[in-house]
């Protein structure tokens, strides 16, 4: 390591020549990294909805939808419109009345069946299927075509056109994310650094490994605009952490070298094993995001593990050249910093320990209570405002025709008598407000061959068979679930094989599987960072009181949106645990390992104090740039999904920080004996100044 240290200090300038020529692919990268906003296409392929989306596509060219509703047009104002949509590229096919009954005929004559899905009043309702699915480039572009041919009187809703307007809102968010994260941290590390120039270099050395860090994700093929919203701010707070443990001990380092390069080379070799070893935490805690069946968990943890490895290389390489390139800078805007002494909140922690202790158990049962209580939502249309146009179309579409999603029944060709006896009886199911099935064709006394060919292979392709079916129920209700068992076990009674999709489907498909990836993400966070604190610590106990203090910190941010009364994400839910607790359990860390040095010259009273007076600014400053970096986007951020999942972040610090301030030194002060027998070279209670003073007291 000593080599690698001299070797940054001897060619720093050539270290940010290189780190300049990195950004240009970086950047390219970057602009070229395909967005996914459809985060139903993170389910696992084995799913029977996953199968059945996948024929669809691939079989049917039906993918994404969208509904079109018409106010107070005429028959062949609509058909001639519908003819339009369908010469745009990315467009399958528009179903409407025209492919069942001829518009040309009075209403009277056409059947009822088909008048009631079509048909509203003066108001009349197409489906428009795209090629592609609902976040497909081809699908964006088309629905940006259609709503081009569209006046005042129509309403295009559904899932394509509402991840098409989500992608327009987040690509104007993104950029409000950053600076506002930019700015925060700013001004946290301008009021808690001793030079106003550091914070400056610390932003420009983070931003870069940011820059890296989405470059780098084209290599991954396409990242979710969750992850993408999310993964700058987040690795700007998380990697924070490294620059600051290496500016704190340059400065020491000064006070004792006869230059800059010598401490600087000093601080690098001793701050490499903290530094390893925090970002080890946090590596393993957003890689344990990868164990979720839901590919969503792999994305964000792949992307985030990256990013805090790129942090911890340019931590020690372009930091320091830019320390080395600025020193005279930062001499000169010296100024003092504004952080508490921590005097207070150490007497507490040691004095009235038993209060503390007291105080966390108590905290426990509310906090379990709420976050097994809280509202969770998963569909993407709750998460969006309401006031979007697409969002507008779809509520007014379901107020007239009682419509909330679509589902698709794919079934084997050749049996259309079975086709039929399914289909009458999934239009008496409650919430069923429409069919289109292969049987609604014509007679079914009419051979097959009579049917025209492009009426025909609009629902069969020879294999397969597909039914469209129309629900009142919204994705993620009780009732599309209870809708949903009733369908497939109809269809059971019929067929073997049969598949069933479409949005409420696969929704509940995800709501099924979140559950169980959740317990699982939290198990593997716990197992790996518990392994590496122990081997750190080379303790038994320790990892545990640590790791508990943190775990609590997670209930408690996850139980207070119950008592808030607001609902949160289900990718909150399932990634929070992982997130906050590979985050913020290096302040645990930092303030163990001062306890341990402490304790070598102090009894366990005073070693506790002079643990809190010494690590409690920089816990403060490390939680609040995490917590800054992320409060802008759950406070601007429009879109449900992202907002909560950042504001829990951002509380997550704020809580973990008090945690470990208030709960945490308790801990420690009344297991010590226990850590001391289960920990490899624990220090012995020095006996020296045993008890506290009277002019110690609160």
């Amino acid at each position: 390591m000593k080599s690698f240290a001299n070797g940054v200090v001897k060619h720093y300038k050539a270290i940010m020549v290189v780190c300049i020529l990195l950004l240009i692919p970086a950047v390219y990268g970057m602009i070229n990294t395909r967005i996914n906003y459809d985060l139903l296409t993170y389910l696992p392929d084995n799913l029977n909805s996953v199968k059945g989306q996948h024929i669809l596509e691939e079989d049917f060219r039906v993918a994404g939808n969208a509904f079109l509703m018409i106010e107070g047009q005429d028959d062949w104002q609509v058909r001639h419109l519908k003819r339009e949509i369908e010469k745009i590229p990315g467009v399958e096919k528009v179903i409407w009345v025209d492919q069942f009954a001829d518009i040309t005929i009075p209403r009277d004559f056409v059947p009822q069946k088909v008048i009631d899905q079509f048909y509203k009043g003066d108001d009349t309702l197409m489906q428009v299927q795209f090629e592609g699915g609902a976040g497909d480039e081809k699908t964006v572009a088309a629905i940006k075509d259609i709503q081009k041919l569209l006046d005042q009187s129509s309403y295009l809703g559904g899932t394509s056109a509402i991840i098409a307007d989500l992608r327009t809102l987040i690509d104007h968010e993104r950029i409000l994310y950053l600076i506002i994260a930019v700015v925060l941290i700013f001004l946290i590390l301008a009021l808690t650094m001793s030079s106003s120039i550091v914070p400056l270099l610390f932003l420009l050395s983070i931003g870069v490994a940011v820059l890296y860090n989405l470059g780098t994700n084209l290599f991954l093929g396409q990242i979710s605009y969750v992850t993408s919203a999310i993964a700058a701010v987040l690795q700007l707070g998380v990697t924070m952490d490294f620059s600051i443990f290496l500016m704190h001990r340059y400065l020491e380092e000064k006070k004792r070298s006869s230059n800059k390069e010598e401490a600087m080379a000093t601080a690098i070799e001793k701050t490499f094993v903290a530094i390893g070893a925090s970002s080890l935490t946090a590596i393993a805690g957003f890689l344990s995001l990868g164990v979720m069946q839901i590919g969503l968990g792999r994305d964000m943890g792949t992307v985030m593990a990256k990013g805090v490895a790129l942090g911890v290389l340019v931590s020690l390489t372009l930091l320091p050249a830019l320390i080395l390139s600025t020193d005279d800078f930062i001499n000169r805007f010296q100024h003092r910093i504004f952080l508490p002494s921590f005097k207070w909140t150490s007497r507490l922690v040691s004095q009235r320990y038993w209060v503390m202790v007291i105080l966390l158990a108590a905290l426990i049962f509310p906090a379990w209570y709420g976050k097994e209580n809280v509202k969770v939502f998963y569909s993407l249309s709750d998460a969006l405002p309401r006031d979007m146009r697409s969002i507008k179309a779809t509520d007014y579409i379901k107020q007239c025709f009682g419509e909330a999603d679509t589902l698709y029944l794919v079934t084997p060709c050749g049996e259309e008598w079975k086709v039929q006896e399914l289909t009458n009886e999934i239009r008496g199911f409650q919430g069923v407000v429409g069919v289109v099935a292969p049987s609604d064709l014509s007679d079914p006394a009419i051979p097959a061959p009579y049917i025209p060919e492009k009426l025909r292979s609009s629902f069969s392709n020879g294999q397969y068979d597909y039914t469209v079916i129309q629900s009142k129920y919204h994705p993620a209700e009780p009732e599309a679930t209870g809708l949903i068992k009733q369908i497939r076990a109809a269809s059971d009674r019929y067929f073997t094989t049969s598949y069933l999709s479409g949005e409420s489907v696969l929704t509940d498909d995800m709501i099924k599987l979140a559950g169980h990836d959740q317990k699982k993400v939290d198990l593997c966070s716990v197992g790996a960072i518990l392994a590496i604190l122990a081997l750190a610590f080379t303790s038994l106990s320790l990892p545990f009181v640590l790791v508990l203090v943190i775990e609590l910190a997670i209930l408690i941010n996850l139980g207070m949106p119950f008592f808030l009364g607001k609902s949160i994400s289900f990718i909150a839910l399932m990634s929070i645990g992982a997130i906050q607790l590979g985050s913020c359990v290096n302040y645990a860390i930092l303030m163990v390992s001062r306890f341990r040095e402490e304790l070598a010259y102090h009894d366990r009273f005073t070693a506790i104090q002079n643990a809190v007076k010494g690590t409690g600014g920089s816990i403060v400053t490390s939680a609040l740039a995490l917590s800054s970096a992320t409060i802008g986007v759950g406070m601007i951020s429009k879109v449900q999904m992202i907002s909560s999942l950042a504001s829990m972040i951002a509380r997550g610090a704020f809580i973990s920080m008090f945690a470990i301030l208030f709960f945490l030194p308790p801990l420690l002060v009344v297991l010590e004996g226990v850590v001391s027998h289960t920990t490899w070279r624990w220090p012995g209670e020095h006996k020296i100044g045993e008890g506290l003073s009277n002019e110690e007291s609160i």
